[in-house]
């Protein structure tokens, strides 16, 4: 299966889910978060089956990828080497949004950091009702609780971005 079948088989679940998009946050930033890992392998890398489920570890370049998928749309963030490794695989996506911190800063950790949370904001904006595959686990404690635990959720609260975000 291709990554535009991949793509659009998730696009399908927005489009009749009544959700207007799907997050989906690698690494650290998504408390390593099982749902969002194991889309991303899959969307991302064409992995399957047995390969992504329980597969702990994902390549460390998807542990900084960002990707909201919407029904028309798709907005994504992933460094600069992630991304010059995806384009000859995302290439036939529509309406792909890309963000990448620019080469500049690339060797500065904290501009990096913010620059990845100004792009996420700018990757939710707009968007009204964000669906997150959570596990029954997650979920019972309720599905907002478990995402606003998430570094780059929490981020959208710090004053630094509060003119950006509304606090």
């Amino acid at each position: 299966m291709s990554s535009l079948s991949r793509l659009r088989a998730l696009q399908n679940i927005c489009a009749t889910s009544g959700v207007d998009g799907l997050l989906f946050v690698g690494g650290v930033d998504g408390k390593h978060h099982a749902g969002s890992r194991e889309t991303l392998a899959w969307l991302l890398t064409g992995l399957n089956g047995r390969d992504i489920f329980g597969y702990n570890r994902l390549d460390s370049q998807l542990d900084e990828a960002v990707l909201l998928v919407m029904p028309d749309a798709v907005r994504l963030y992933a460094p600069p080497d992630l991304w010059k490794r995806l384009q000859p695989l995302l290439g036939n996506w529509r309406r792909l949004q890309v963000y990448t911190p620019p080469a500049a800063i690339i060797d500065d950790y904290e501009a990096v950091e913010e620059h990845k949370i100004r792009s996420f904001i700018s990757i939710v904006r707009g968007v009204r009702l964000i669906g997150v595959p959570l596990p029954a686990s997650e979920s019972a404690k309720g599905p907002g609780a478990a995402v606003e635990a998430w570094p780059l959720i929490q981020s959208f609260a710090l004053q630094d971005f509060e003119k950006l975000t509304g606090g």
